[in-house]
C-alpha cells in the first residue's frame, strides 16, 4: 500500500492531482490510500496511522511542513519517504534533486532509488505551536541511539531569518510564490542584533553579535540560493550560519557570498559544522522550523542524528529528462562575458556535473577578490598573478583555457610633452603602470627588451589607479633589484598624470580617458602593423588570462578541473564558428567578416586555442619574462601551471 499525505490547501486542483497519482499508483500496481491533512490530525499522526495500516511507502504532497511532519513519524524506520513539492520553499526537495513540477515528482517517488540522509533533532521545550505530539518523540537512530525531540530535514532558526519567514505570511507567499521571502526581508532589515552564544559541540562558546544564527541539514534558501555550501543531508553533520552584516555593504557581502556559493566567510557570514549546536540569545526571538513559526524563545539546542530517514530520491536517468542533473556540484565562477564565454554566461552550456553560478564582473574586481579573498570557487585571472601565486603557497590551480589575449603594443602611450616616438626615446623616462606585475606590463616590458632594445630597468617606474586614485596592487611581491618602482602621489591618477606632462609615458591594458583630445597618443604610429609583424616573427599571440580553481576546491574533486576545461573550449568553438556569419551579424561593426577573414590570413584560421598544444612556447615566453623580471623565483614549464587531468585527452 502506498500512502498519500495530502496539504490539500496547497492544491490549485485536488481533483486532478489525487487523479494523476492514483494513476500512477494503478500503472505500478500499488493501492494508493489517500489522507488529507487537518487542524484535527497533522501530518505525523496521518503518517504514523499510515505506517500501523501497513504503508510501505509514503508520499507527503505539501510544503516543508509537512515533509518535516511525515519525516518525523517515519525517522527510524525502513518505510520510504516520497516527496511531492508544493509549497513556497520546498528546501528538502530541492535538496534532494526532486522534480518541481508535481506529476515528475510521483514518478520519481515511484521508480526512484532509496537513500537514507540525516534528520535533525530539536529539544522540543518550549516550541509549542508546532501542532500536537511535536514534543517527546521517540526517534530510533541506524545505531540505536534514541532521542526524544522534533526532527526536521531542512533548517531552524532564531532571529531574523524566523521574523522574515513570519513577515512572508501565507497570504504574501501564495501570490509572490518565494519572491514574498525578499519581500519580507527589506521589511525586517532593520530588526536590531541581539547578543547570541554559539556552543558547537565540546567547544568553547562562540560570543557573538548577530543578526541571527540558523542551523541546518540542507543549505538552501529559498528561490534556491545556497547560504551553507558544505551542508549535505548525508554527512553526519549540523551546518551553522552566524549573520551579523554591519551596514549596507555588509548586506552586500553576504548577499555576494549567497549569489556565489562562496566559502570565504568573515564576521558578516561564519559557517560552522557541528553533530550537536546549542544556541542561546539574550532576549526572546523568533524562531522558526523548516519554514514554520513556532513559540518565540531565547535558545536552539539541536543535534544530529546520521541515516535515520529513508528517502525516494529520483533515479538518474529518470533526473536527466527532469532537466536536472543527478548530484551536480555547486560552482561559483566570476569571468568576463566575452563571446568566447558568451554561451556558458547565458548557460547554453553547462559543465557536466556542475551546478554553475555565473559571474559576469570587471576583470579588475574578480583579480582583486580572487586573490585576496578567494571568494569563488573559480575565476579568470591575469597570468601574472597566477605565476607569482605559485610562488605563494599555489593557493590556486589552473586549466588552459585563455580566456583573454591580446597583442600590447597598442597599449604603450606616450605624453604630449614628452617628444618620445621610438622605444628607444623612453629610455630614463617616468613610465606610469598600475601595479608592476600586470600581465599586459610583463609582455610590454619583455617586447621592449627583447626586441627594441630597452631594458626593464632603463625607465623609472610610478604606480598607482588609472583613474581613480589609491590602488594597491593585488598580490604583494618583492621589487626587483635595480629597478625605480615608486607610487604616485595620493589623489593623483596616471592618466591625468599623463595628459599633464608628470610622467612621460604609460603601459596600460586599459585605454587611457585622456587618449586623444588631450595630446595623449600611442607610442607606436601604426600599432596593428607593428603587431601583426611581432606575430609573424615570433608566432605568439600573447595569453592574458588564464582560468584557476581554489586548490582546495581542485583537491576534493579532481574531475572539476576538465568538466570545466570541456565547456570552456565548447563555448570557444562556438564563438569561432559564429565569426564566419554574414547572414545576421553578432557585432554591431559592419565589416566584421573582412576583419575576420583578415585576421585568418595573418594568424591562420585556428588563431585562438586553449590547451598546451601550439601554445607552449608563449607560455615559456611569458615565464622566462616574469622571471626576468624578478617577479618569480624559478621558471616551471608550461605543463607545470596546469591541472593534469587538462593536460590529455582520451581517444576514442
Amino acid at each position: 500500500m502506498v500512502t498519500f499525505v495530502v496539504n490539500r490547501t496547497l492544491l490549485r486542483d485536488p481533483r486532478r492531482f489525487l487523479r494523476r497519482c492514483r494513476l500512477a499508483a494503478d500503472d505500478r500496481g500499488w493501492k494508493p490510500w489517500f489522507v488529507p491533512t487537518s487542524e484535527a490530525e497533522d501530518g505525523l499522526a496521518l503518517t504514523r496511522r499510515a505506517v500501523a495500516a501497513g504503508a510501505s511507502l509514503v508520499f507527503a504532497a505539501g510544503g516543508d511542513g509537512t515533509v518535516r511532519a511525515c519525516a518525523e513519524a517515519l525517522a527510524g524506520s525502513d518505510v520510504p519517504l516520497a516527496i511531492v513539492p508544493l509549497g513556497t520553499a520546498n528546501l528538502t526537495a530541492r535538496a534532494l534533486g526532486v522534480p518541481a513540477r508535481a506529476d515528475r515528482a510521483v514518478d520519481a517517488g515511484f521508480d526512484g532509488r532509496d537513500r537514507r540522509i540525516d534528520l535533525a533533532l530539536l529539544d522540543g521545550t518550549g516550541l509549542d505551536g508546532t501542532g500536537p505530539d511535536r514534543t517527546g518523540m521517540d526517534i530510533t537512530s541506524r545505531s540505536g541511539t534514541e532521542r526524544s525531540a522534533t526532527a526536521f530535514a531542512a533548517m531552524a532558526g532564531i532571529g531574523l531569518d524566523a521574523a522574515v519567514v513570519e513577515a512572508a505570511g501565507e497570504q504574501l507567499k501564495r501570490r509572490l510564490g518565494w519572491v514574498a521571502y525578499g519581500v519580507a526581508g527589506v521589511t525586517r532589515l532593520s530588526l536590531p542584533p541581539r547578543d547570541f552564544t554559539v556552543r558547537l559541540d565540546d567547544a568553547e562558546p562562540l560570543r557573538r553579535r548577530a543578526r541571527c544564527v540558523v542551523v541546518a541539514n540542507a543549505g538552501l534558501l529559498p528561490g534556491g540560493f545556497t547560504l551553507l555550501p558544505e551542508a549535505r543531508l548525508d554527512d553526519g553533520l549540523l551546518d551553522v550560519g552566524i549573520l551579523a552584516p554591519s551596514g549596507t555593504w555588509g548586506w552586500v557581502r553576504v548577499a555576494s557570498r549567497v549569489l556565489a556559493r562562496g566559502r570565504h566567510q568573515d564576521r558578516s557570514l561564519e559557517r560552522f559544522q557541528a553533530r550537536r549546536v546549542q544556541v542561546s540569545a539574550d532576549v526572546e526571538l523568533p524562531r522558526q522550523v523548516d519554514g514554520e513559526i513556532v513559540a518565540p524563545g531565547r535558545t536552539l539546542s539541536v543535534s544530529v542524528c546520521p541515516g535515520v530517514l529513508l528517502v525516494r530520491q529520483p533515479e538518474t536517468g529518470q533526473m536527466l529528462l527532469n532537466g536536472l542533473v543527478p548530484m551536480r556540484i555547486p560552482l561559483s565562477l566570476a569571468c568576463g562575458t566575452y563571446d568566447r564565454t558568451l554561451a556558458l554566461a547565458r548557460g547554453d552550456i553547462r559543465p557536466e556535473g556542475i551546478d554553475l553560478t555565473y559571474l559576469a564582473l570587471p576583470v579588475e574586481e574578480t583579480f582583486f577578490r580572487m586573490t585576496r579573498h578567494q571568494e569563488f570557487d573559480a575565476a579568470e585571472m591575469s597570468l601574472s598573478s597566477y605565476l607569482i601565486s605559485l610562488d605563494q603557497g599555489a593557493p590556486f590551480v589552473a586549466i588552459p583555457a585563455f580566456v583573454s589575449r591580446a597583442f600590447r603594443h597598442n597599449g604603450i602611450y606616450v605624453s604630449p610633452a614628452s617628444g618620445i616616438t621610438t622605444p628607444a626615446g623612453l629610455t630614463g623616462r617616468v613610465v606610469g603602470l598600475a601595479e608592476y606585475q600586470l600581465t599586459a606590463n610583463v609582455w610590454i616590458r619583455g617586447i621592449l627588451a627583447e626586441r627594441h632594445g630597452l631594458p626593464v630597468a632603463a625607465v623609472r617606474y610610478r604606480t598607482g589607479g588609472l583613474h581613480e586614485p589609491g590602488r594597491v596592487a593585488k598580490l604583494a611581491h618583492d621589487p626587483p633589484p635595480g629597478v625605480d618602482i615608486e607610487p604616485i602621489p595620493p589623489g593623483a591618477t596616471l592618466a591625468d598624470m599623463l595628459a599633464a606632462g608628470q610622467i612621460d609615458a604609460l603601459y596600460t591594458p586599459r585605454v587611457p580617458r585622456t587618449f586623444g583630445p588631450s595630446g595623449v597618443r600611442r607610442l607606436f604610429a601604426d600599432p596593428r602593423g607593428e603587431e601583426e609583424r611581432y606575430f609573424a616573427a615570433t608566432g605568439i599571440f600573447p595569453v592574458m588570462h588564464v582560468v584557476v580553481l581554489r586548490r582546495e576546491v581542485y583537491e576534493q574533486r579532481p574531475w572539476l578541473a576538465q568538466s570545466l576545461y570541456k565547456a570552456f573550449e565548447q563555448a570557444r568553438r562556438e564563438a569561432a564558428a559564429r565569426l564566419a556569419e554574414t547572414a545576421a551579424g553578432a557585432s554591431l561593426l559592419p565589416w566584421a567578416y573582412a576583419e575576420a577573414e583578415r585576421t585568418q590570413n595573418v594568424m591562420g584560421p585556428d588563431f585562438w586555442t586553449y590547451g598546451l598544444a601550439g601554445n607552449a612556447e608563449t607560455l615559456r615566453t611569458f615565464i622566462r619574462y616574469s622571471f626576468e623580471q624578478g617577479l618569480i623565483r624559478r621558471q616551471p614549464s608550461p605543463t607545470e601551471l596546469f591541472a593534469a587531468e587538462t593536460r590529455e585527452a582520451y581517444v576514442i
